[in-house]
């Protein structure tokens, strides 16, 4: 039995572009989805969506082609768009599902191709396995080859763009009022990829400051040689390393970070605490004050009875306002750990 060269992960199939991820591979997994869907529904309607990577648009026309060819209805984005905006379409629309081009997280040099079902989730894995199994079996029979897929009518096929209904529902949703009253400030960093001009936009359509970077679309050089005996795969093991490395030096400074919360939370409870106690003992010790003095007028203790009272009252008090002191000093030890500059929204 052949193994199946489409293997789905926990949201997808990812590959090395030109080594794993090639038009070959494509036709075969858009196929075996197309075969999938027909098999549970008949003049089905799927969501084709990419985003800015390398070959993308290429991949998704080639997807919309076999989808076509095999008599399901499809809308193709116009241009590169965030995951989540096209999940929302398919809930809009309600749509049979969704291929999506992406590779996620992962680095440049990598593609992939997400299935989306009804529902707008990954697809569960009873479902990636049979469209792996007949991936297997399709590559079996010698794999789908280029003449088998004919280029469909550009004119028949609807395009849409995903952003001004995301946003409008994103509107639904985001209290940007607030956001806006808070006069707070925001860097976006889009990373190069799909989600350029969706958050930073819808900030600044609300007038809250915002300051976006790496909006523009990278990806690989056309003269990157592409075949150089594994050294690729090798460089980017190391790239990989070096991204391990970072994240792990993040992971430590964001764990330092909670520690330095955590410490400054406890120190601020505590006094608190202490305070309330002190300022228990300075009221306790005022009424034995006062009571001191009244039981000196009427002959009934001497004074030193009551200069020992009103040493009390006064080591307290002194201490109450230490405390006091300490409470204001936690709480800007406290708003430091916490990144500072941000304040409480006034009360309208």
């Amino acid at each position: 039995m052949v193994t199946s060269p489409i293997k789905f992960g926990t949201s997808g199939w990812r590959g090395l572009i030109a080594d794993d991820f090639t038009f070959a591979s494509v036709r075969l997994a858009v196929t075996a989805i197309a075969e999938h869907v027909n098999s549970k529904k008949k003049n089905a309607t799927i969501l084709v969506g990419y985003d800015t990577r390398f070959y993308s648009e290429e991949f998704s026309q080639l997807a919309v082609d076999i989808l076509q060819q095999n008599h399901i209805k499809t809308l193709l984005c116009e241009t590169f768009t965030p995951t989540p905006a096209i999940a929302y379409e398919i809930m809009r629309r309600k749509l049979d599902g969704a291929i999506n081009f992406t590779a996620s997280h992962n680095p440049a040099q990598y593609h992939g191709l997400k299935f989306s079902s009804a529902d707008a989730g990954p697809a569960l894995p009873e479902v990636t396995k049979d469209i792996e199994a007949r991936a297997a079996k399709l590559a079996a029979d010698g794999g789908v080859p280029k003449s088998a897929v004919h280029h469909s009518d550009k004119k028949k096929s609807e395009t849409v763009n995903l952003r001004n209904t995301y946003l409008k529902r994103l509107e639904e949703l985001v209290r940007f009022d607030t956001l806006r009253k808070g006069k707070a400030k925001f860097v976006v960093d889009a990373l190069h990829g799909a989600g350029a001009g969706y958050l930073d936009g819808a900030l600044a359509e609300h007038k809250i400051s915002a300051r976006a970077m790496r909006t523009d679309r990278l990806g690989l050089s056309l003269n990157l040689p592409i075949f150089r005996g594994g050294a690729l795969r090798q460089n980017l093991h190391a790239q990989n390393a070096l991204v391990d490395q970072a994240l792990a030096a993040y992971e430590a400074t964001v764990l330092a970070a909670y520690e330095e919360v955590e410490n400054a939370l406890t120190a601020s409870t505590n006094e608190h605490l202490r305070r309330d106690a002190l300022q228990l003992g300075v009221e306790s010790a005022r009424r034995a004050s006062d009571l001191a003095l009244t039981q000196y007028n009427s002959g009934l203790v001497d004074f030193q009875t009551v200069l020992n009272a009103d040493r009390q009252l006064i080591t307290l008090e002194d201490s109450l306002a230490v405390s006091d002191g300490e409470v204001t000093a936690n709480l800007v030890r406290l708003y430091k750990a916490l990144g500072g500059g941000w304040s409480v929204f006034p009360k309208e």
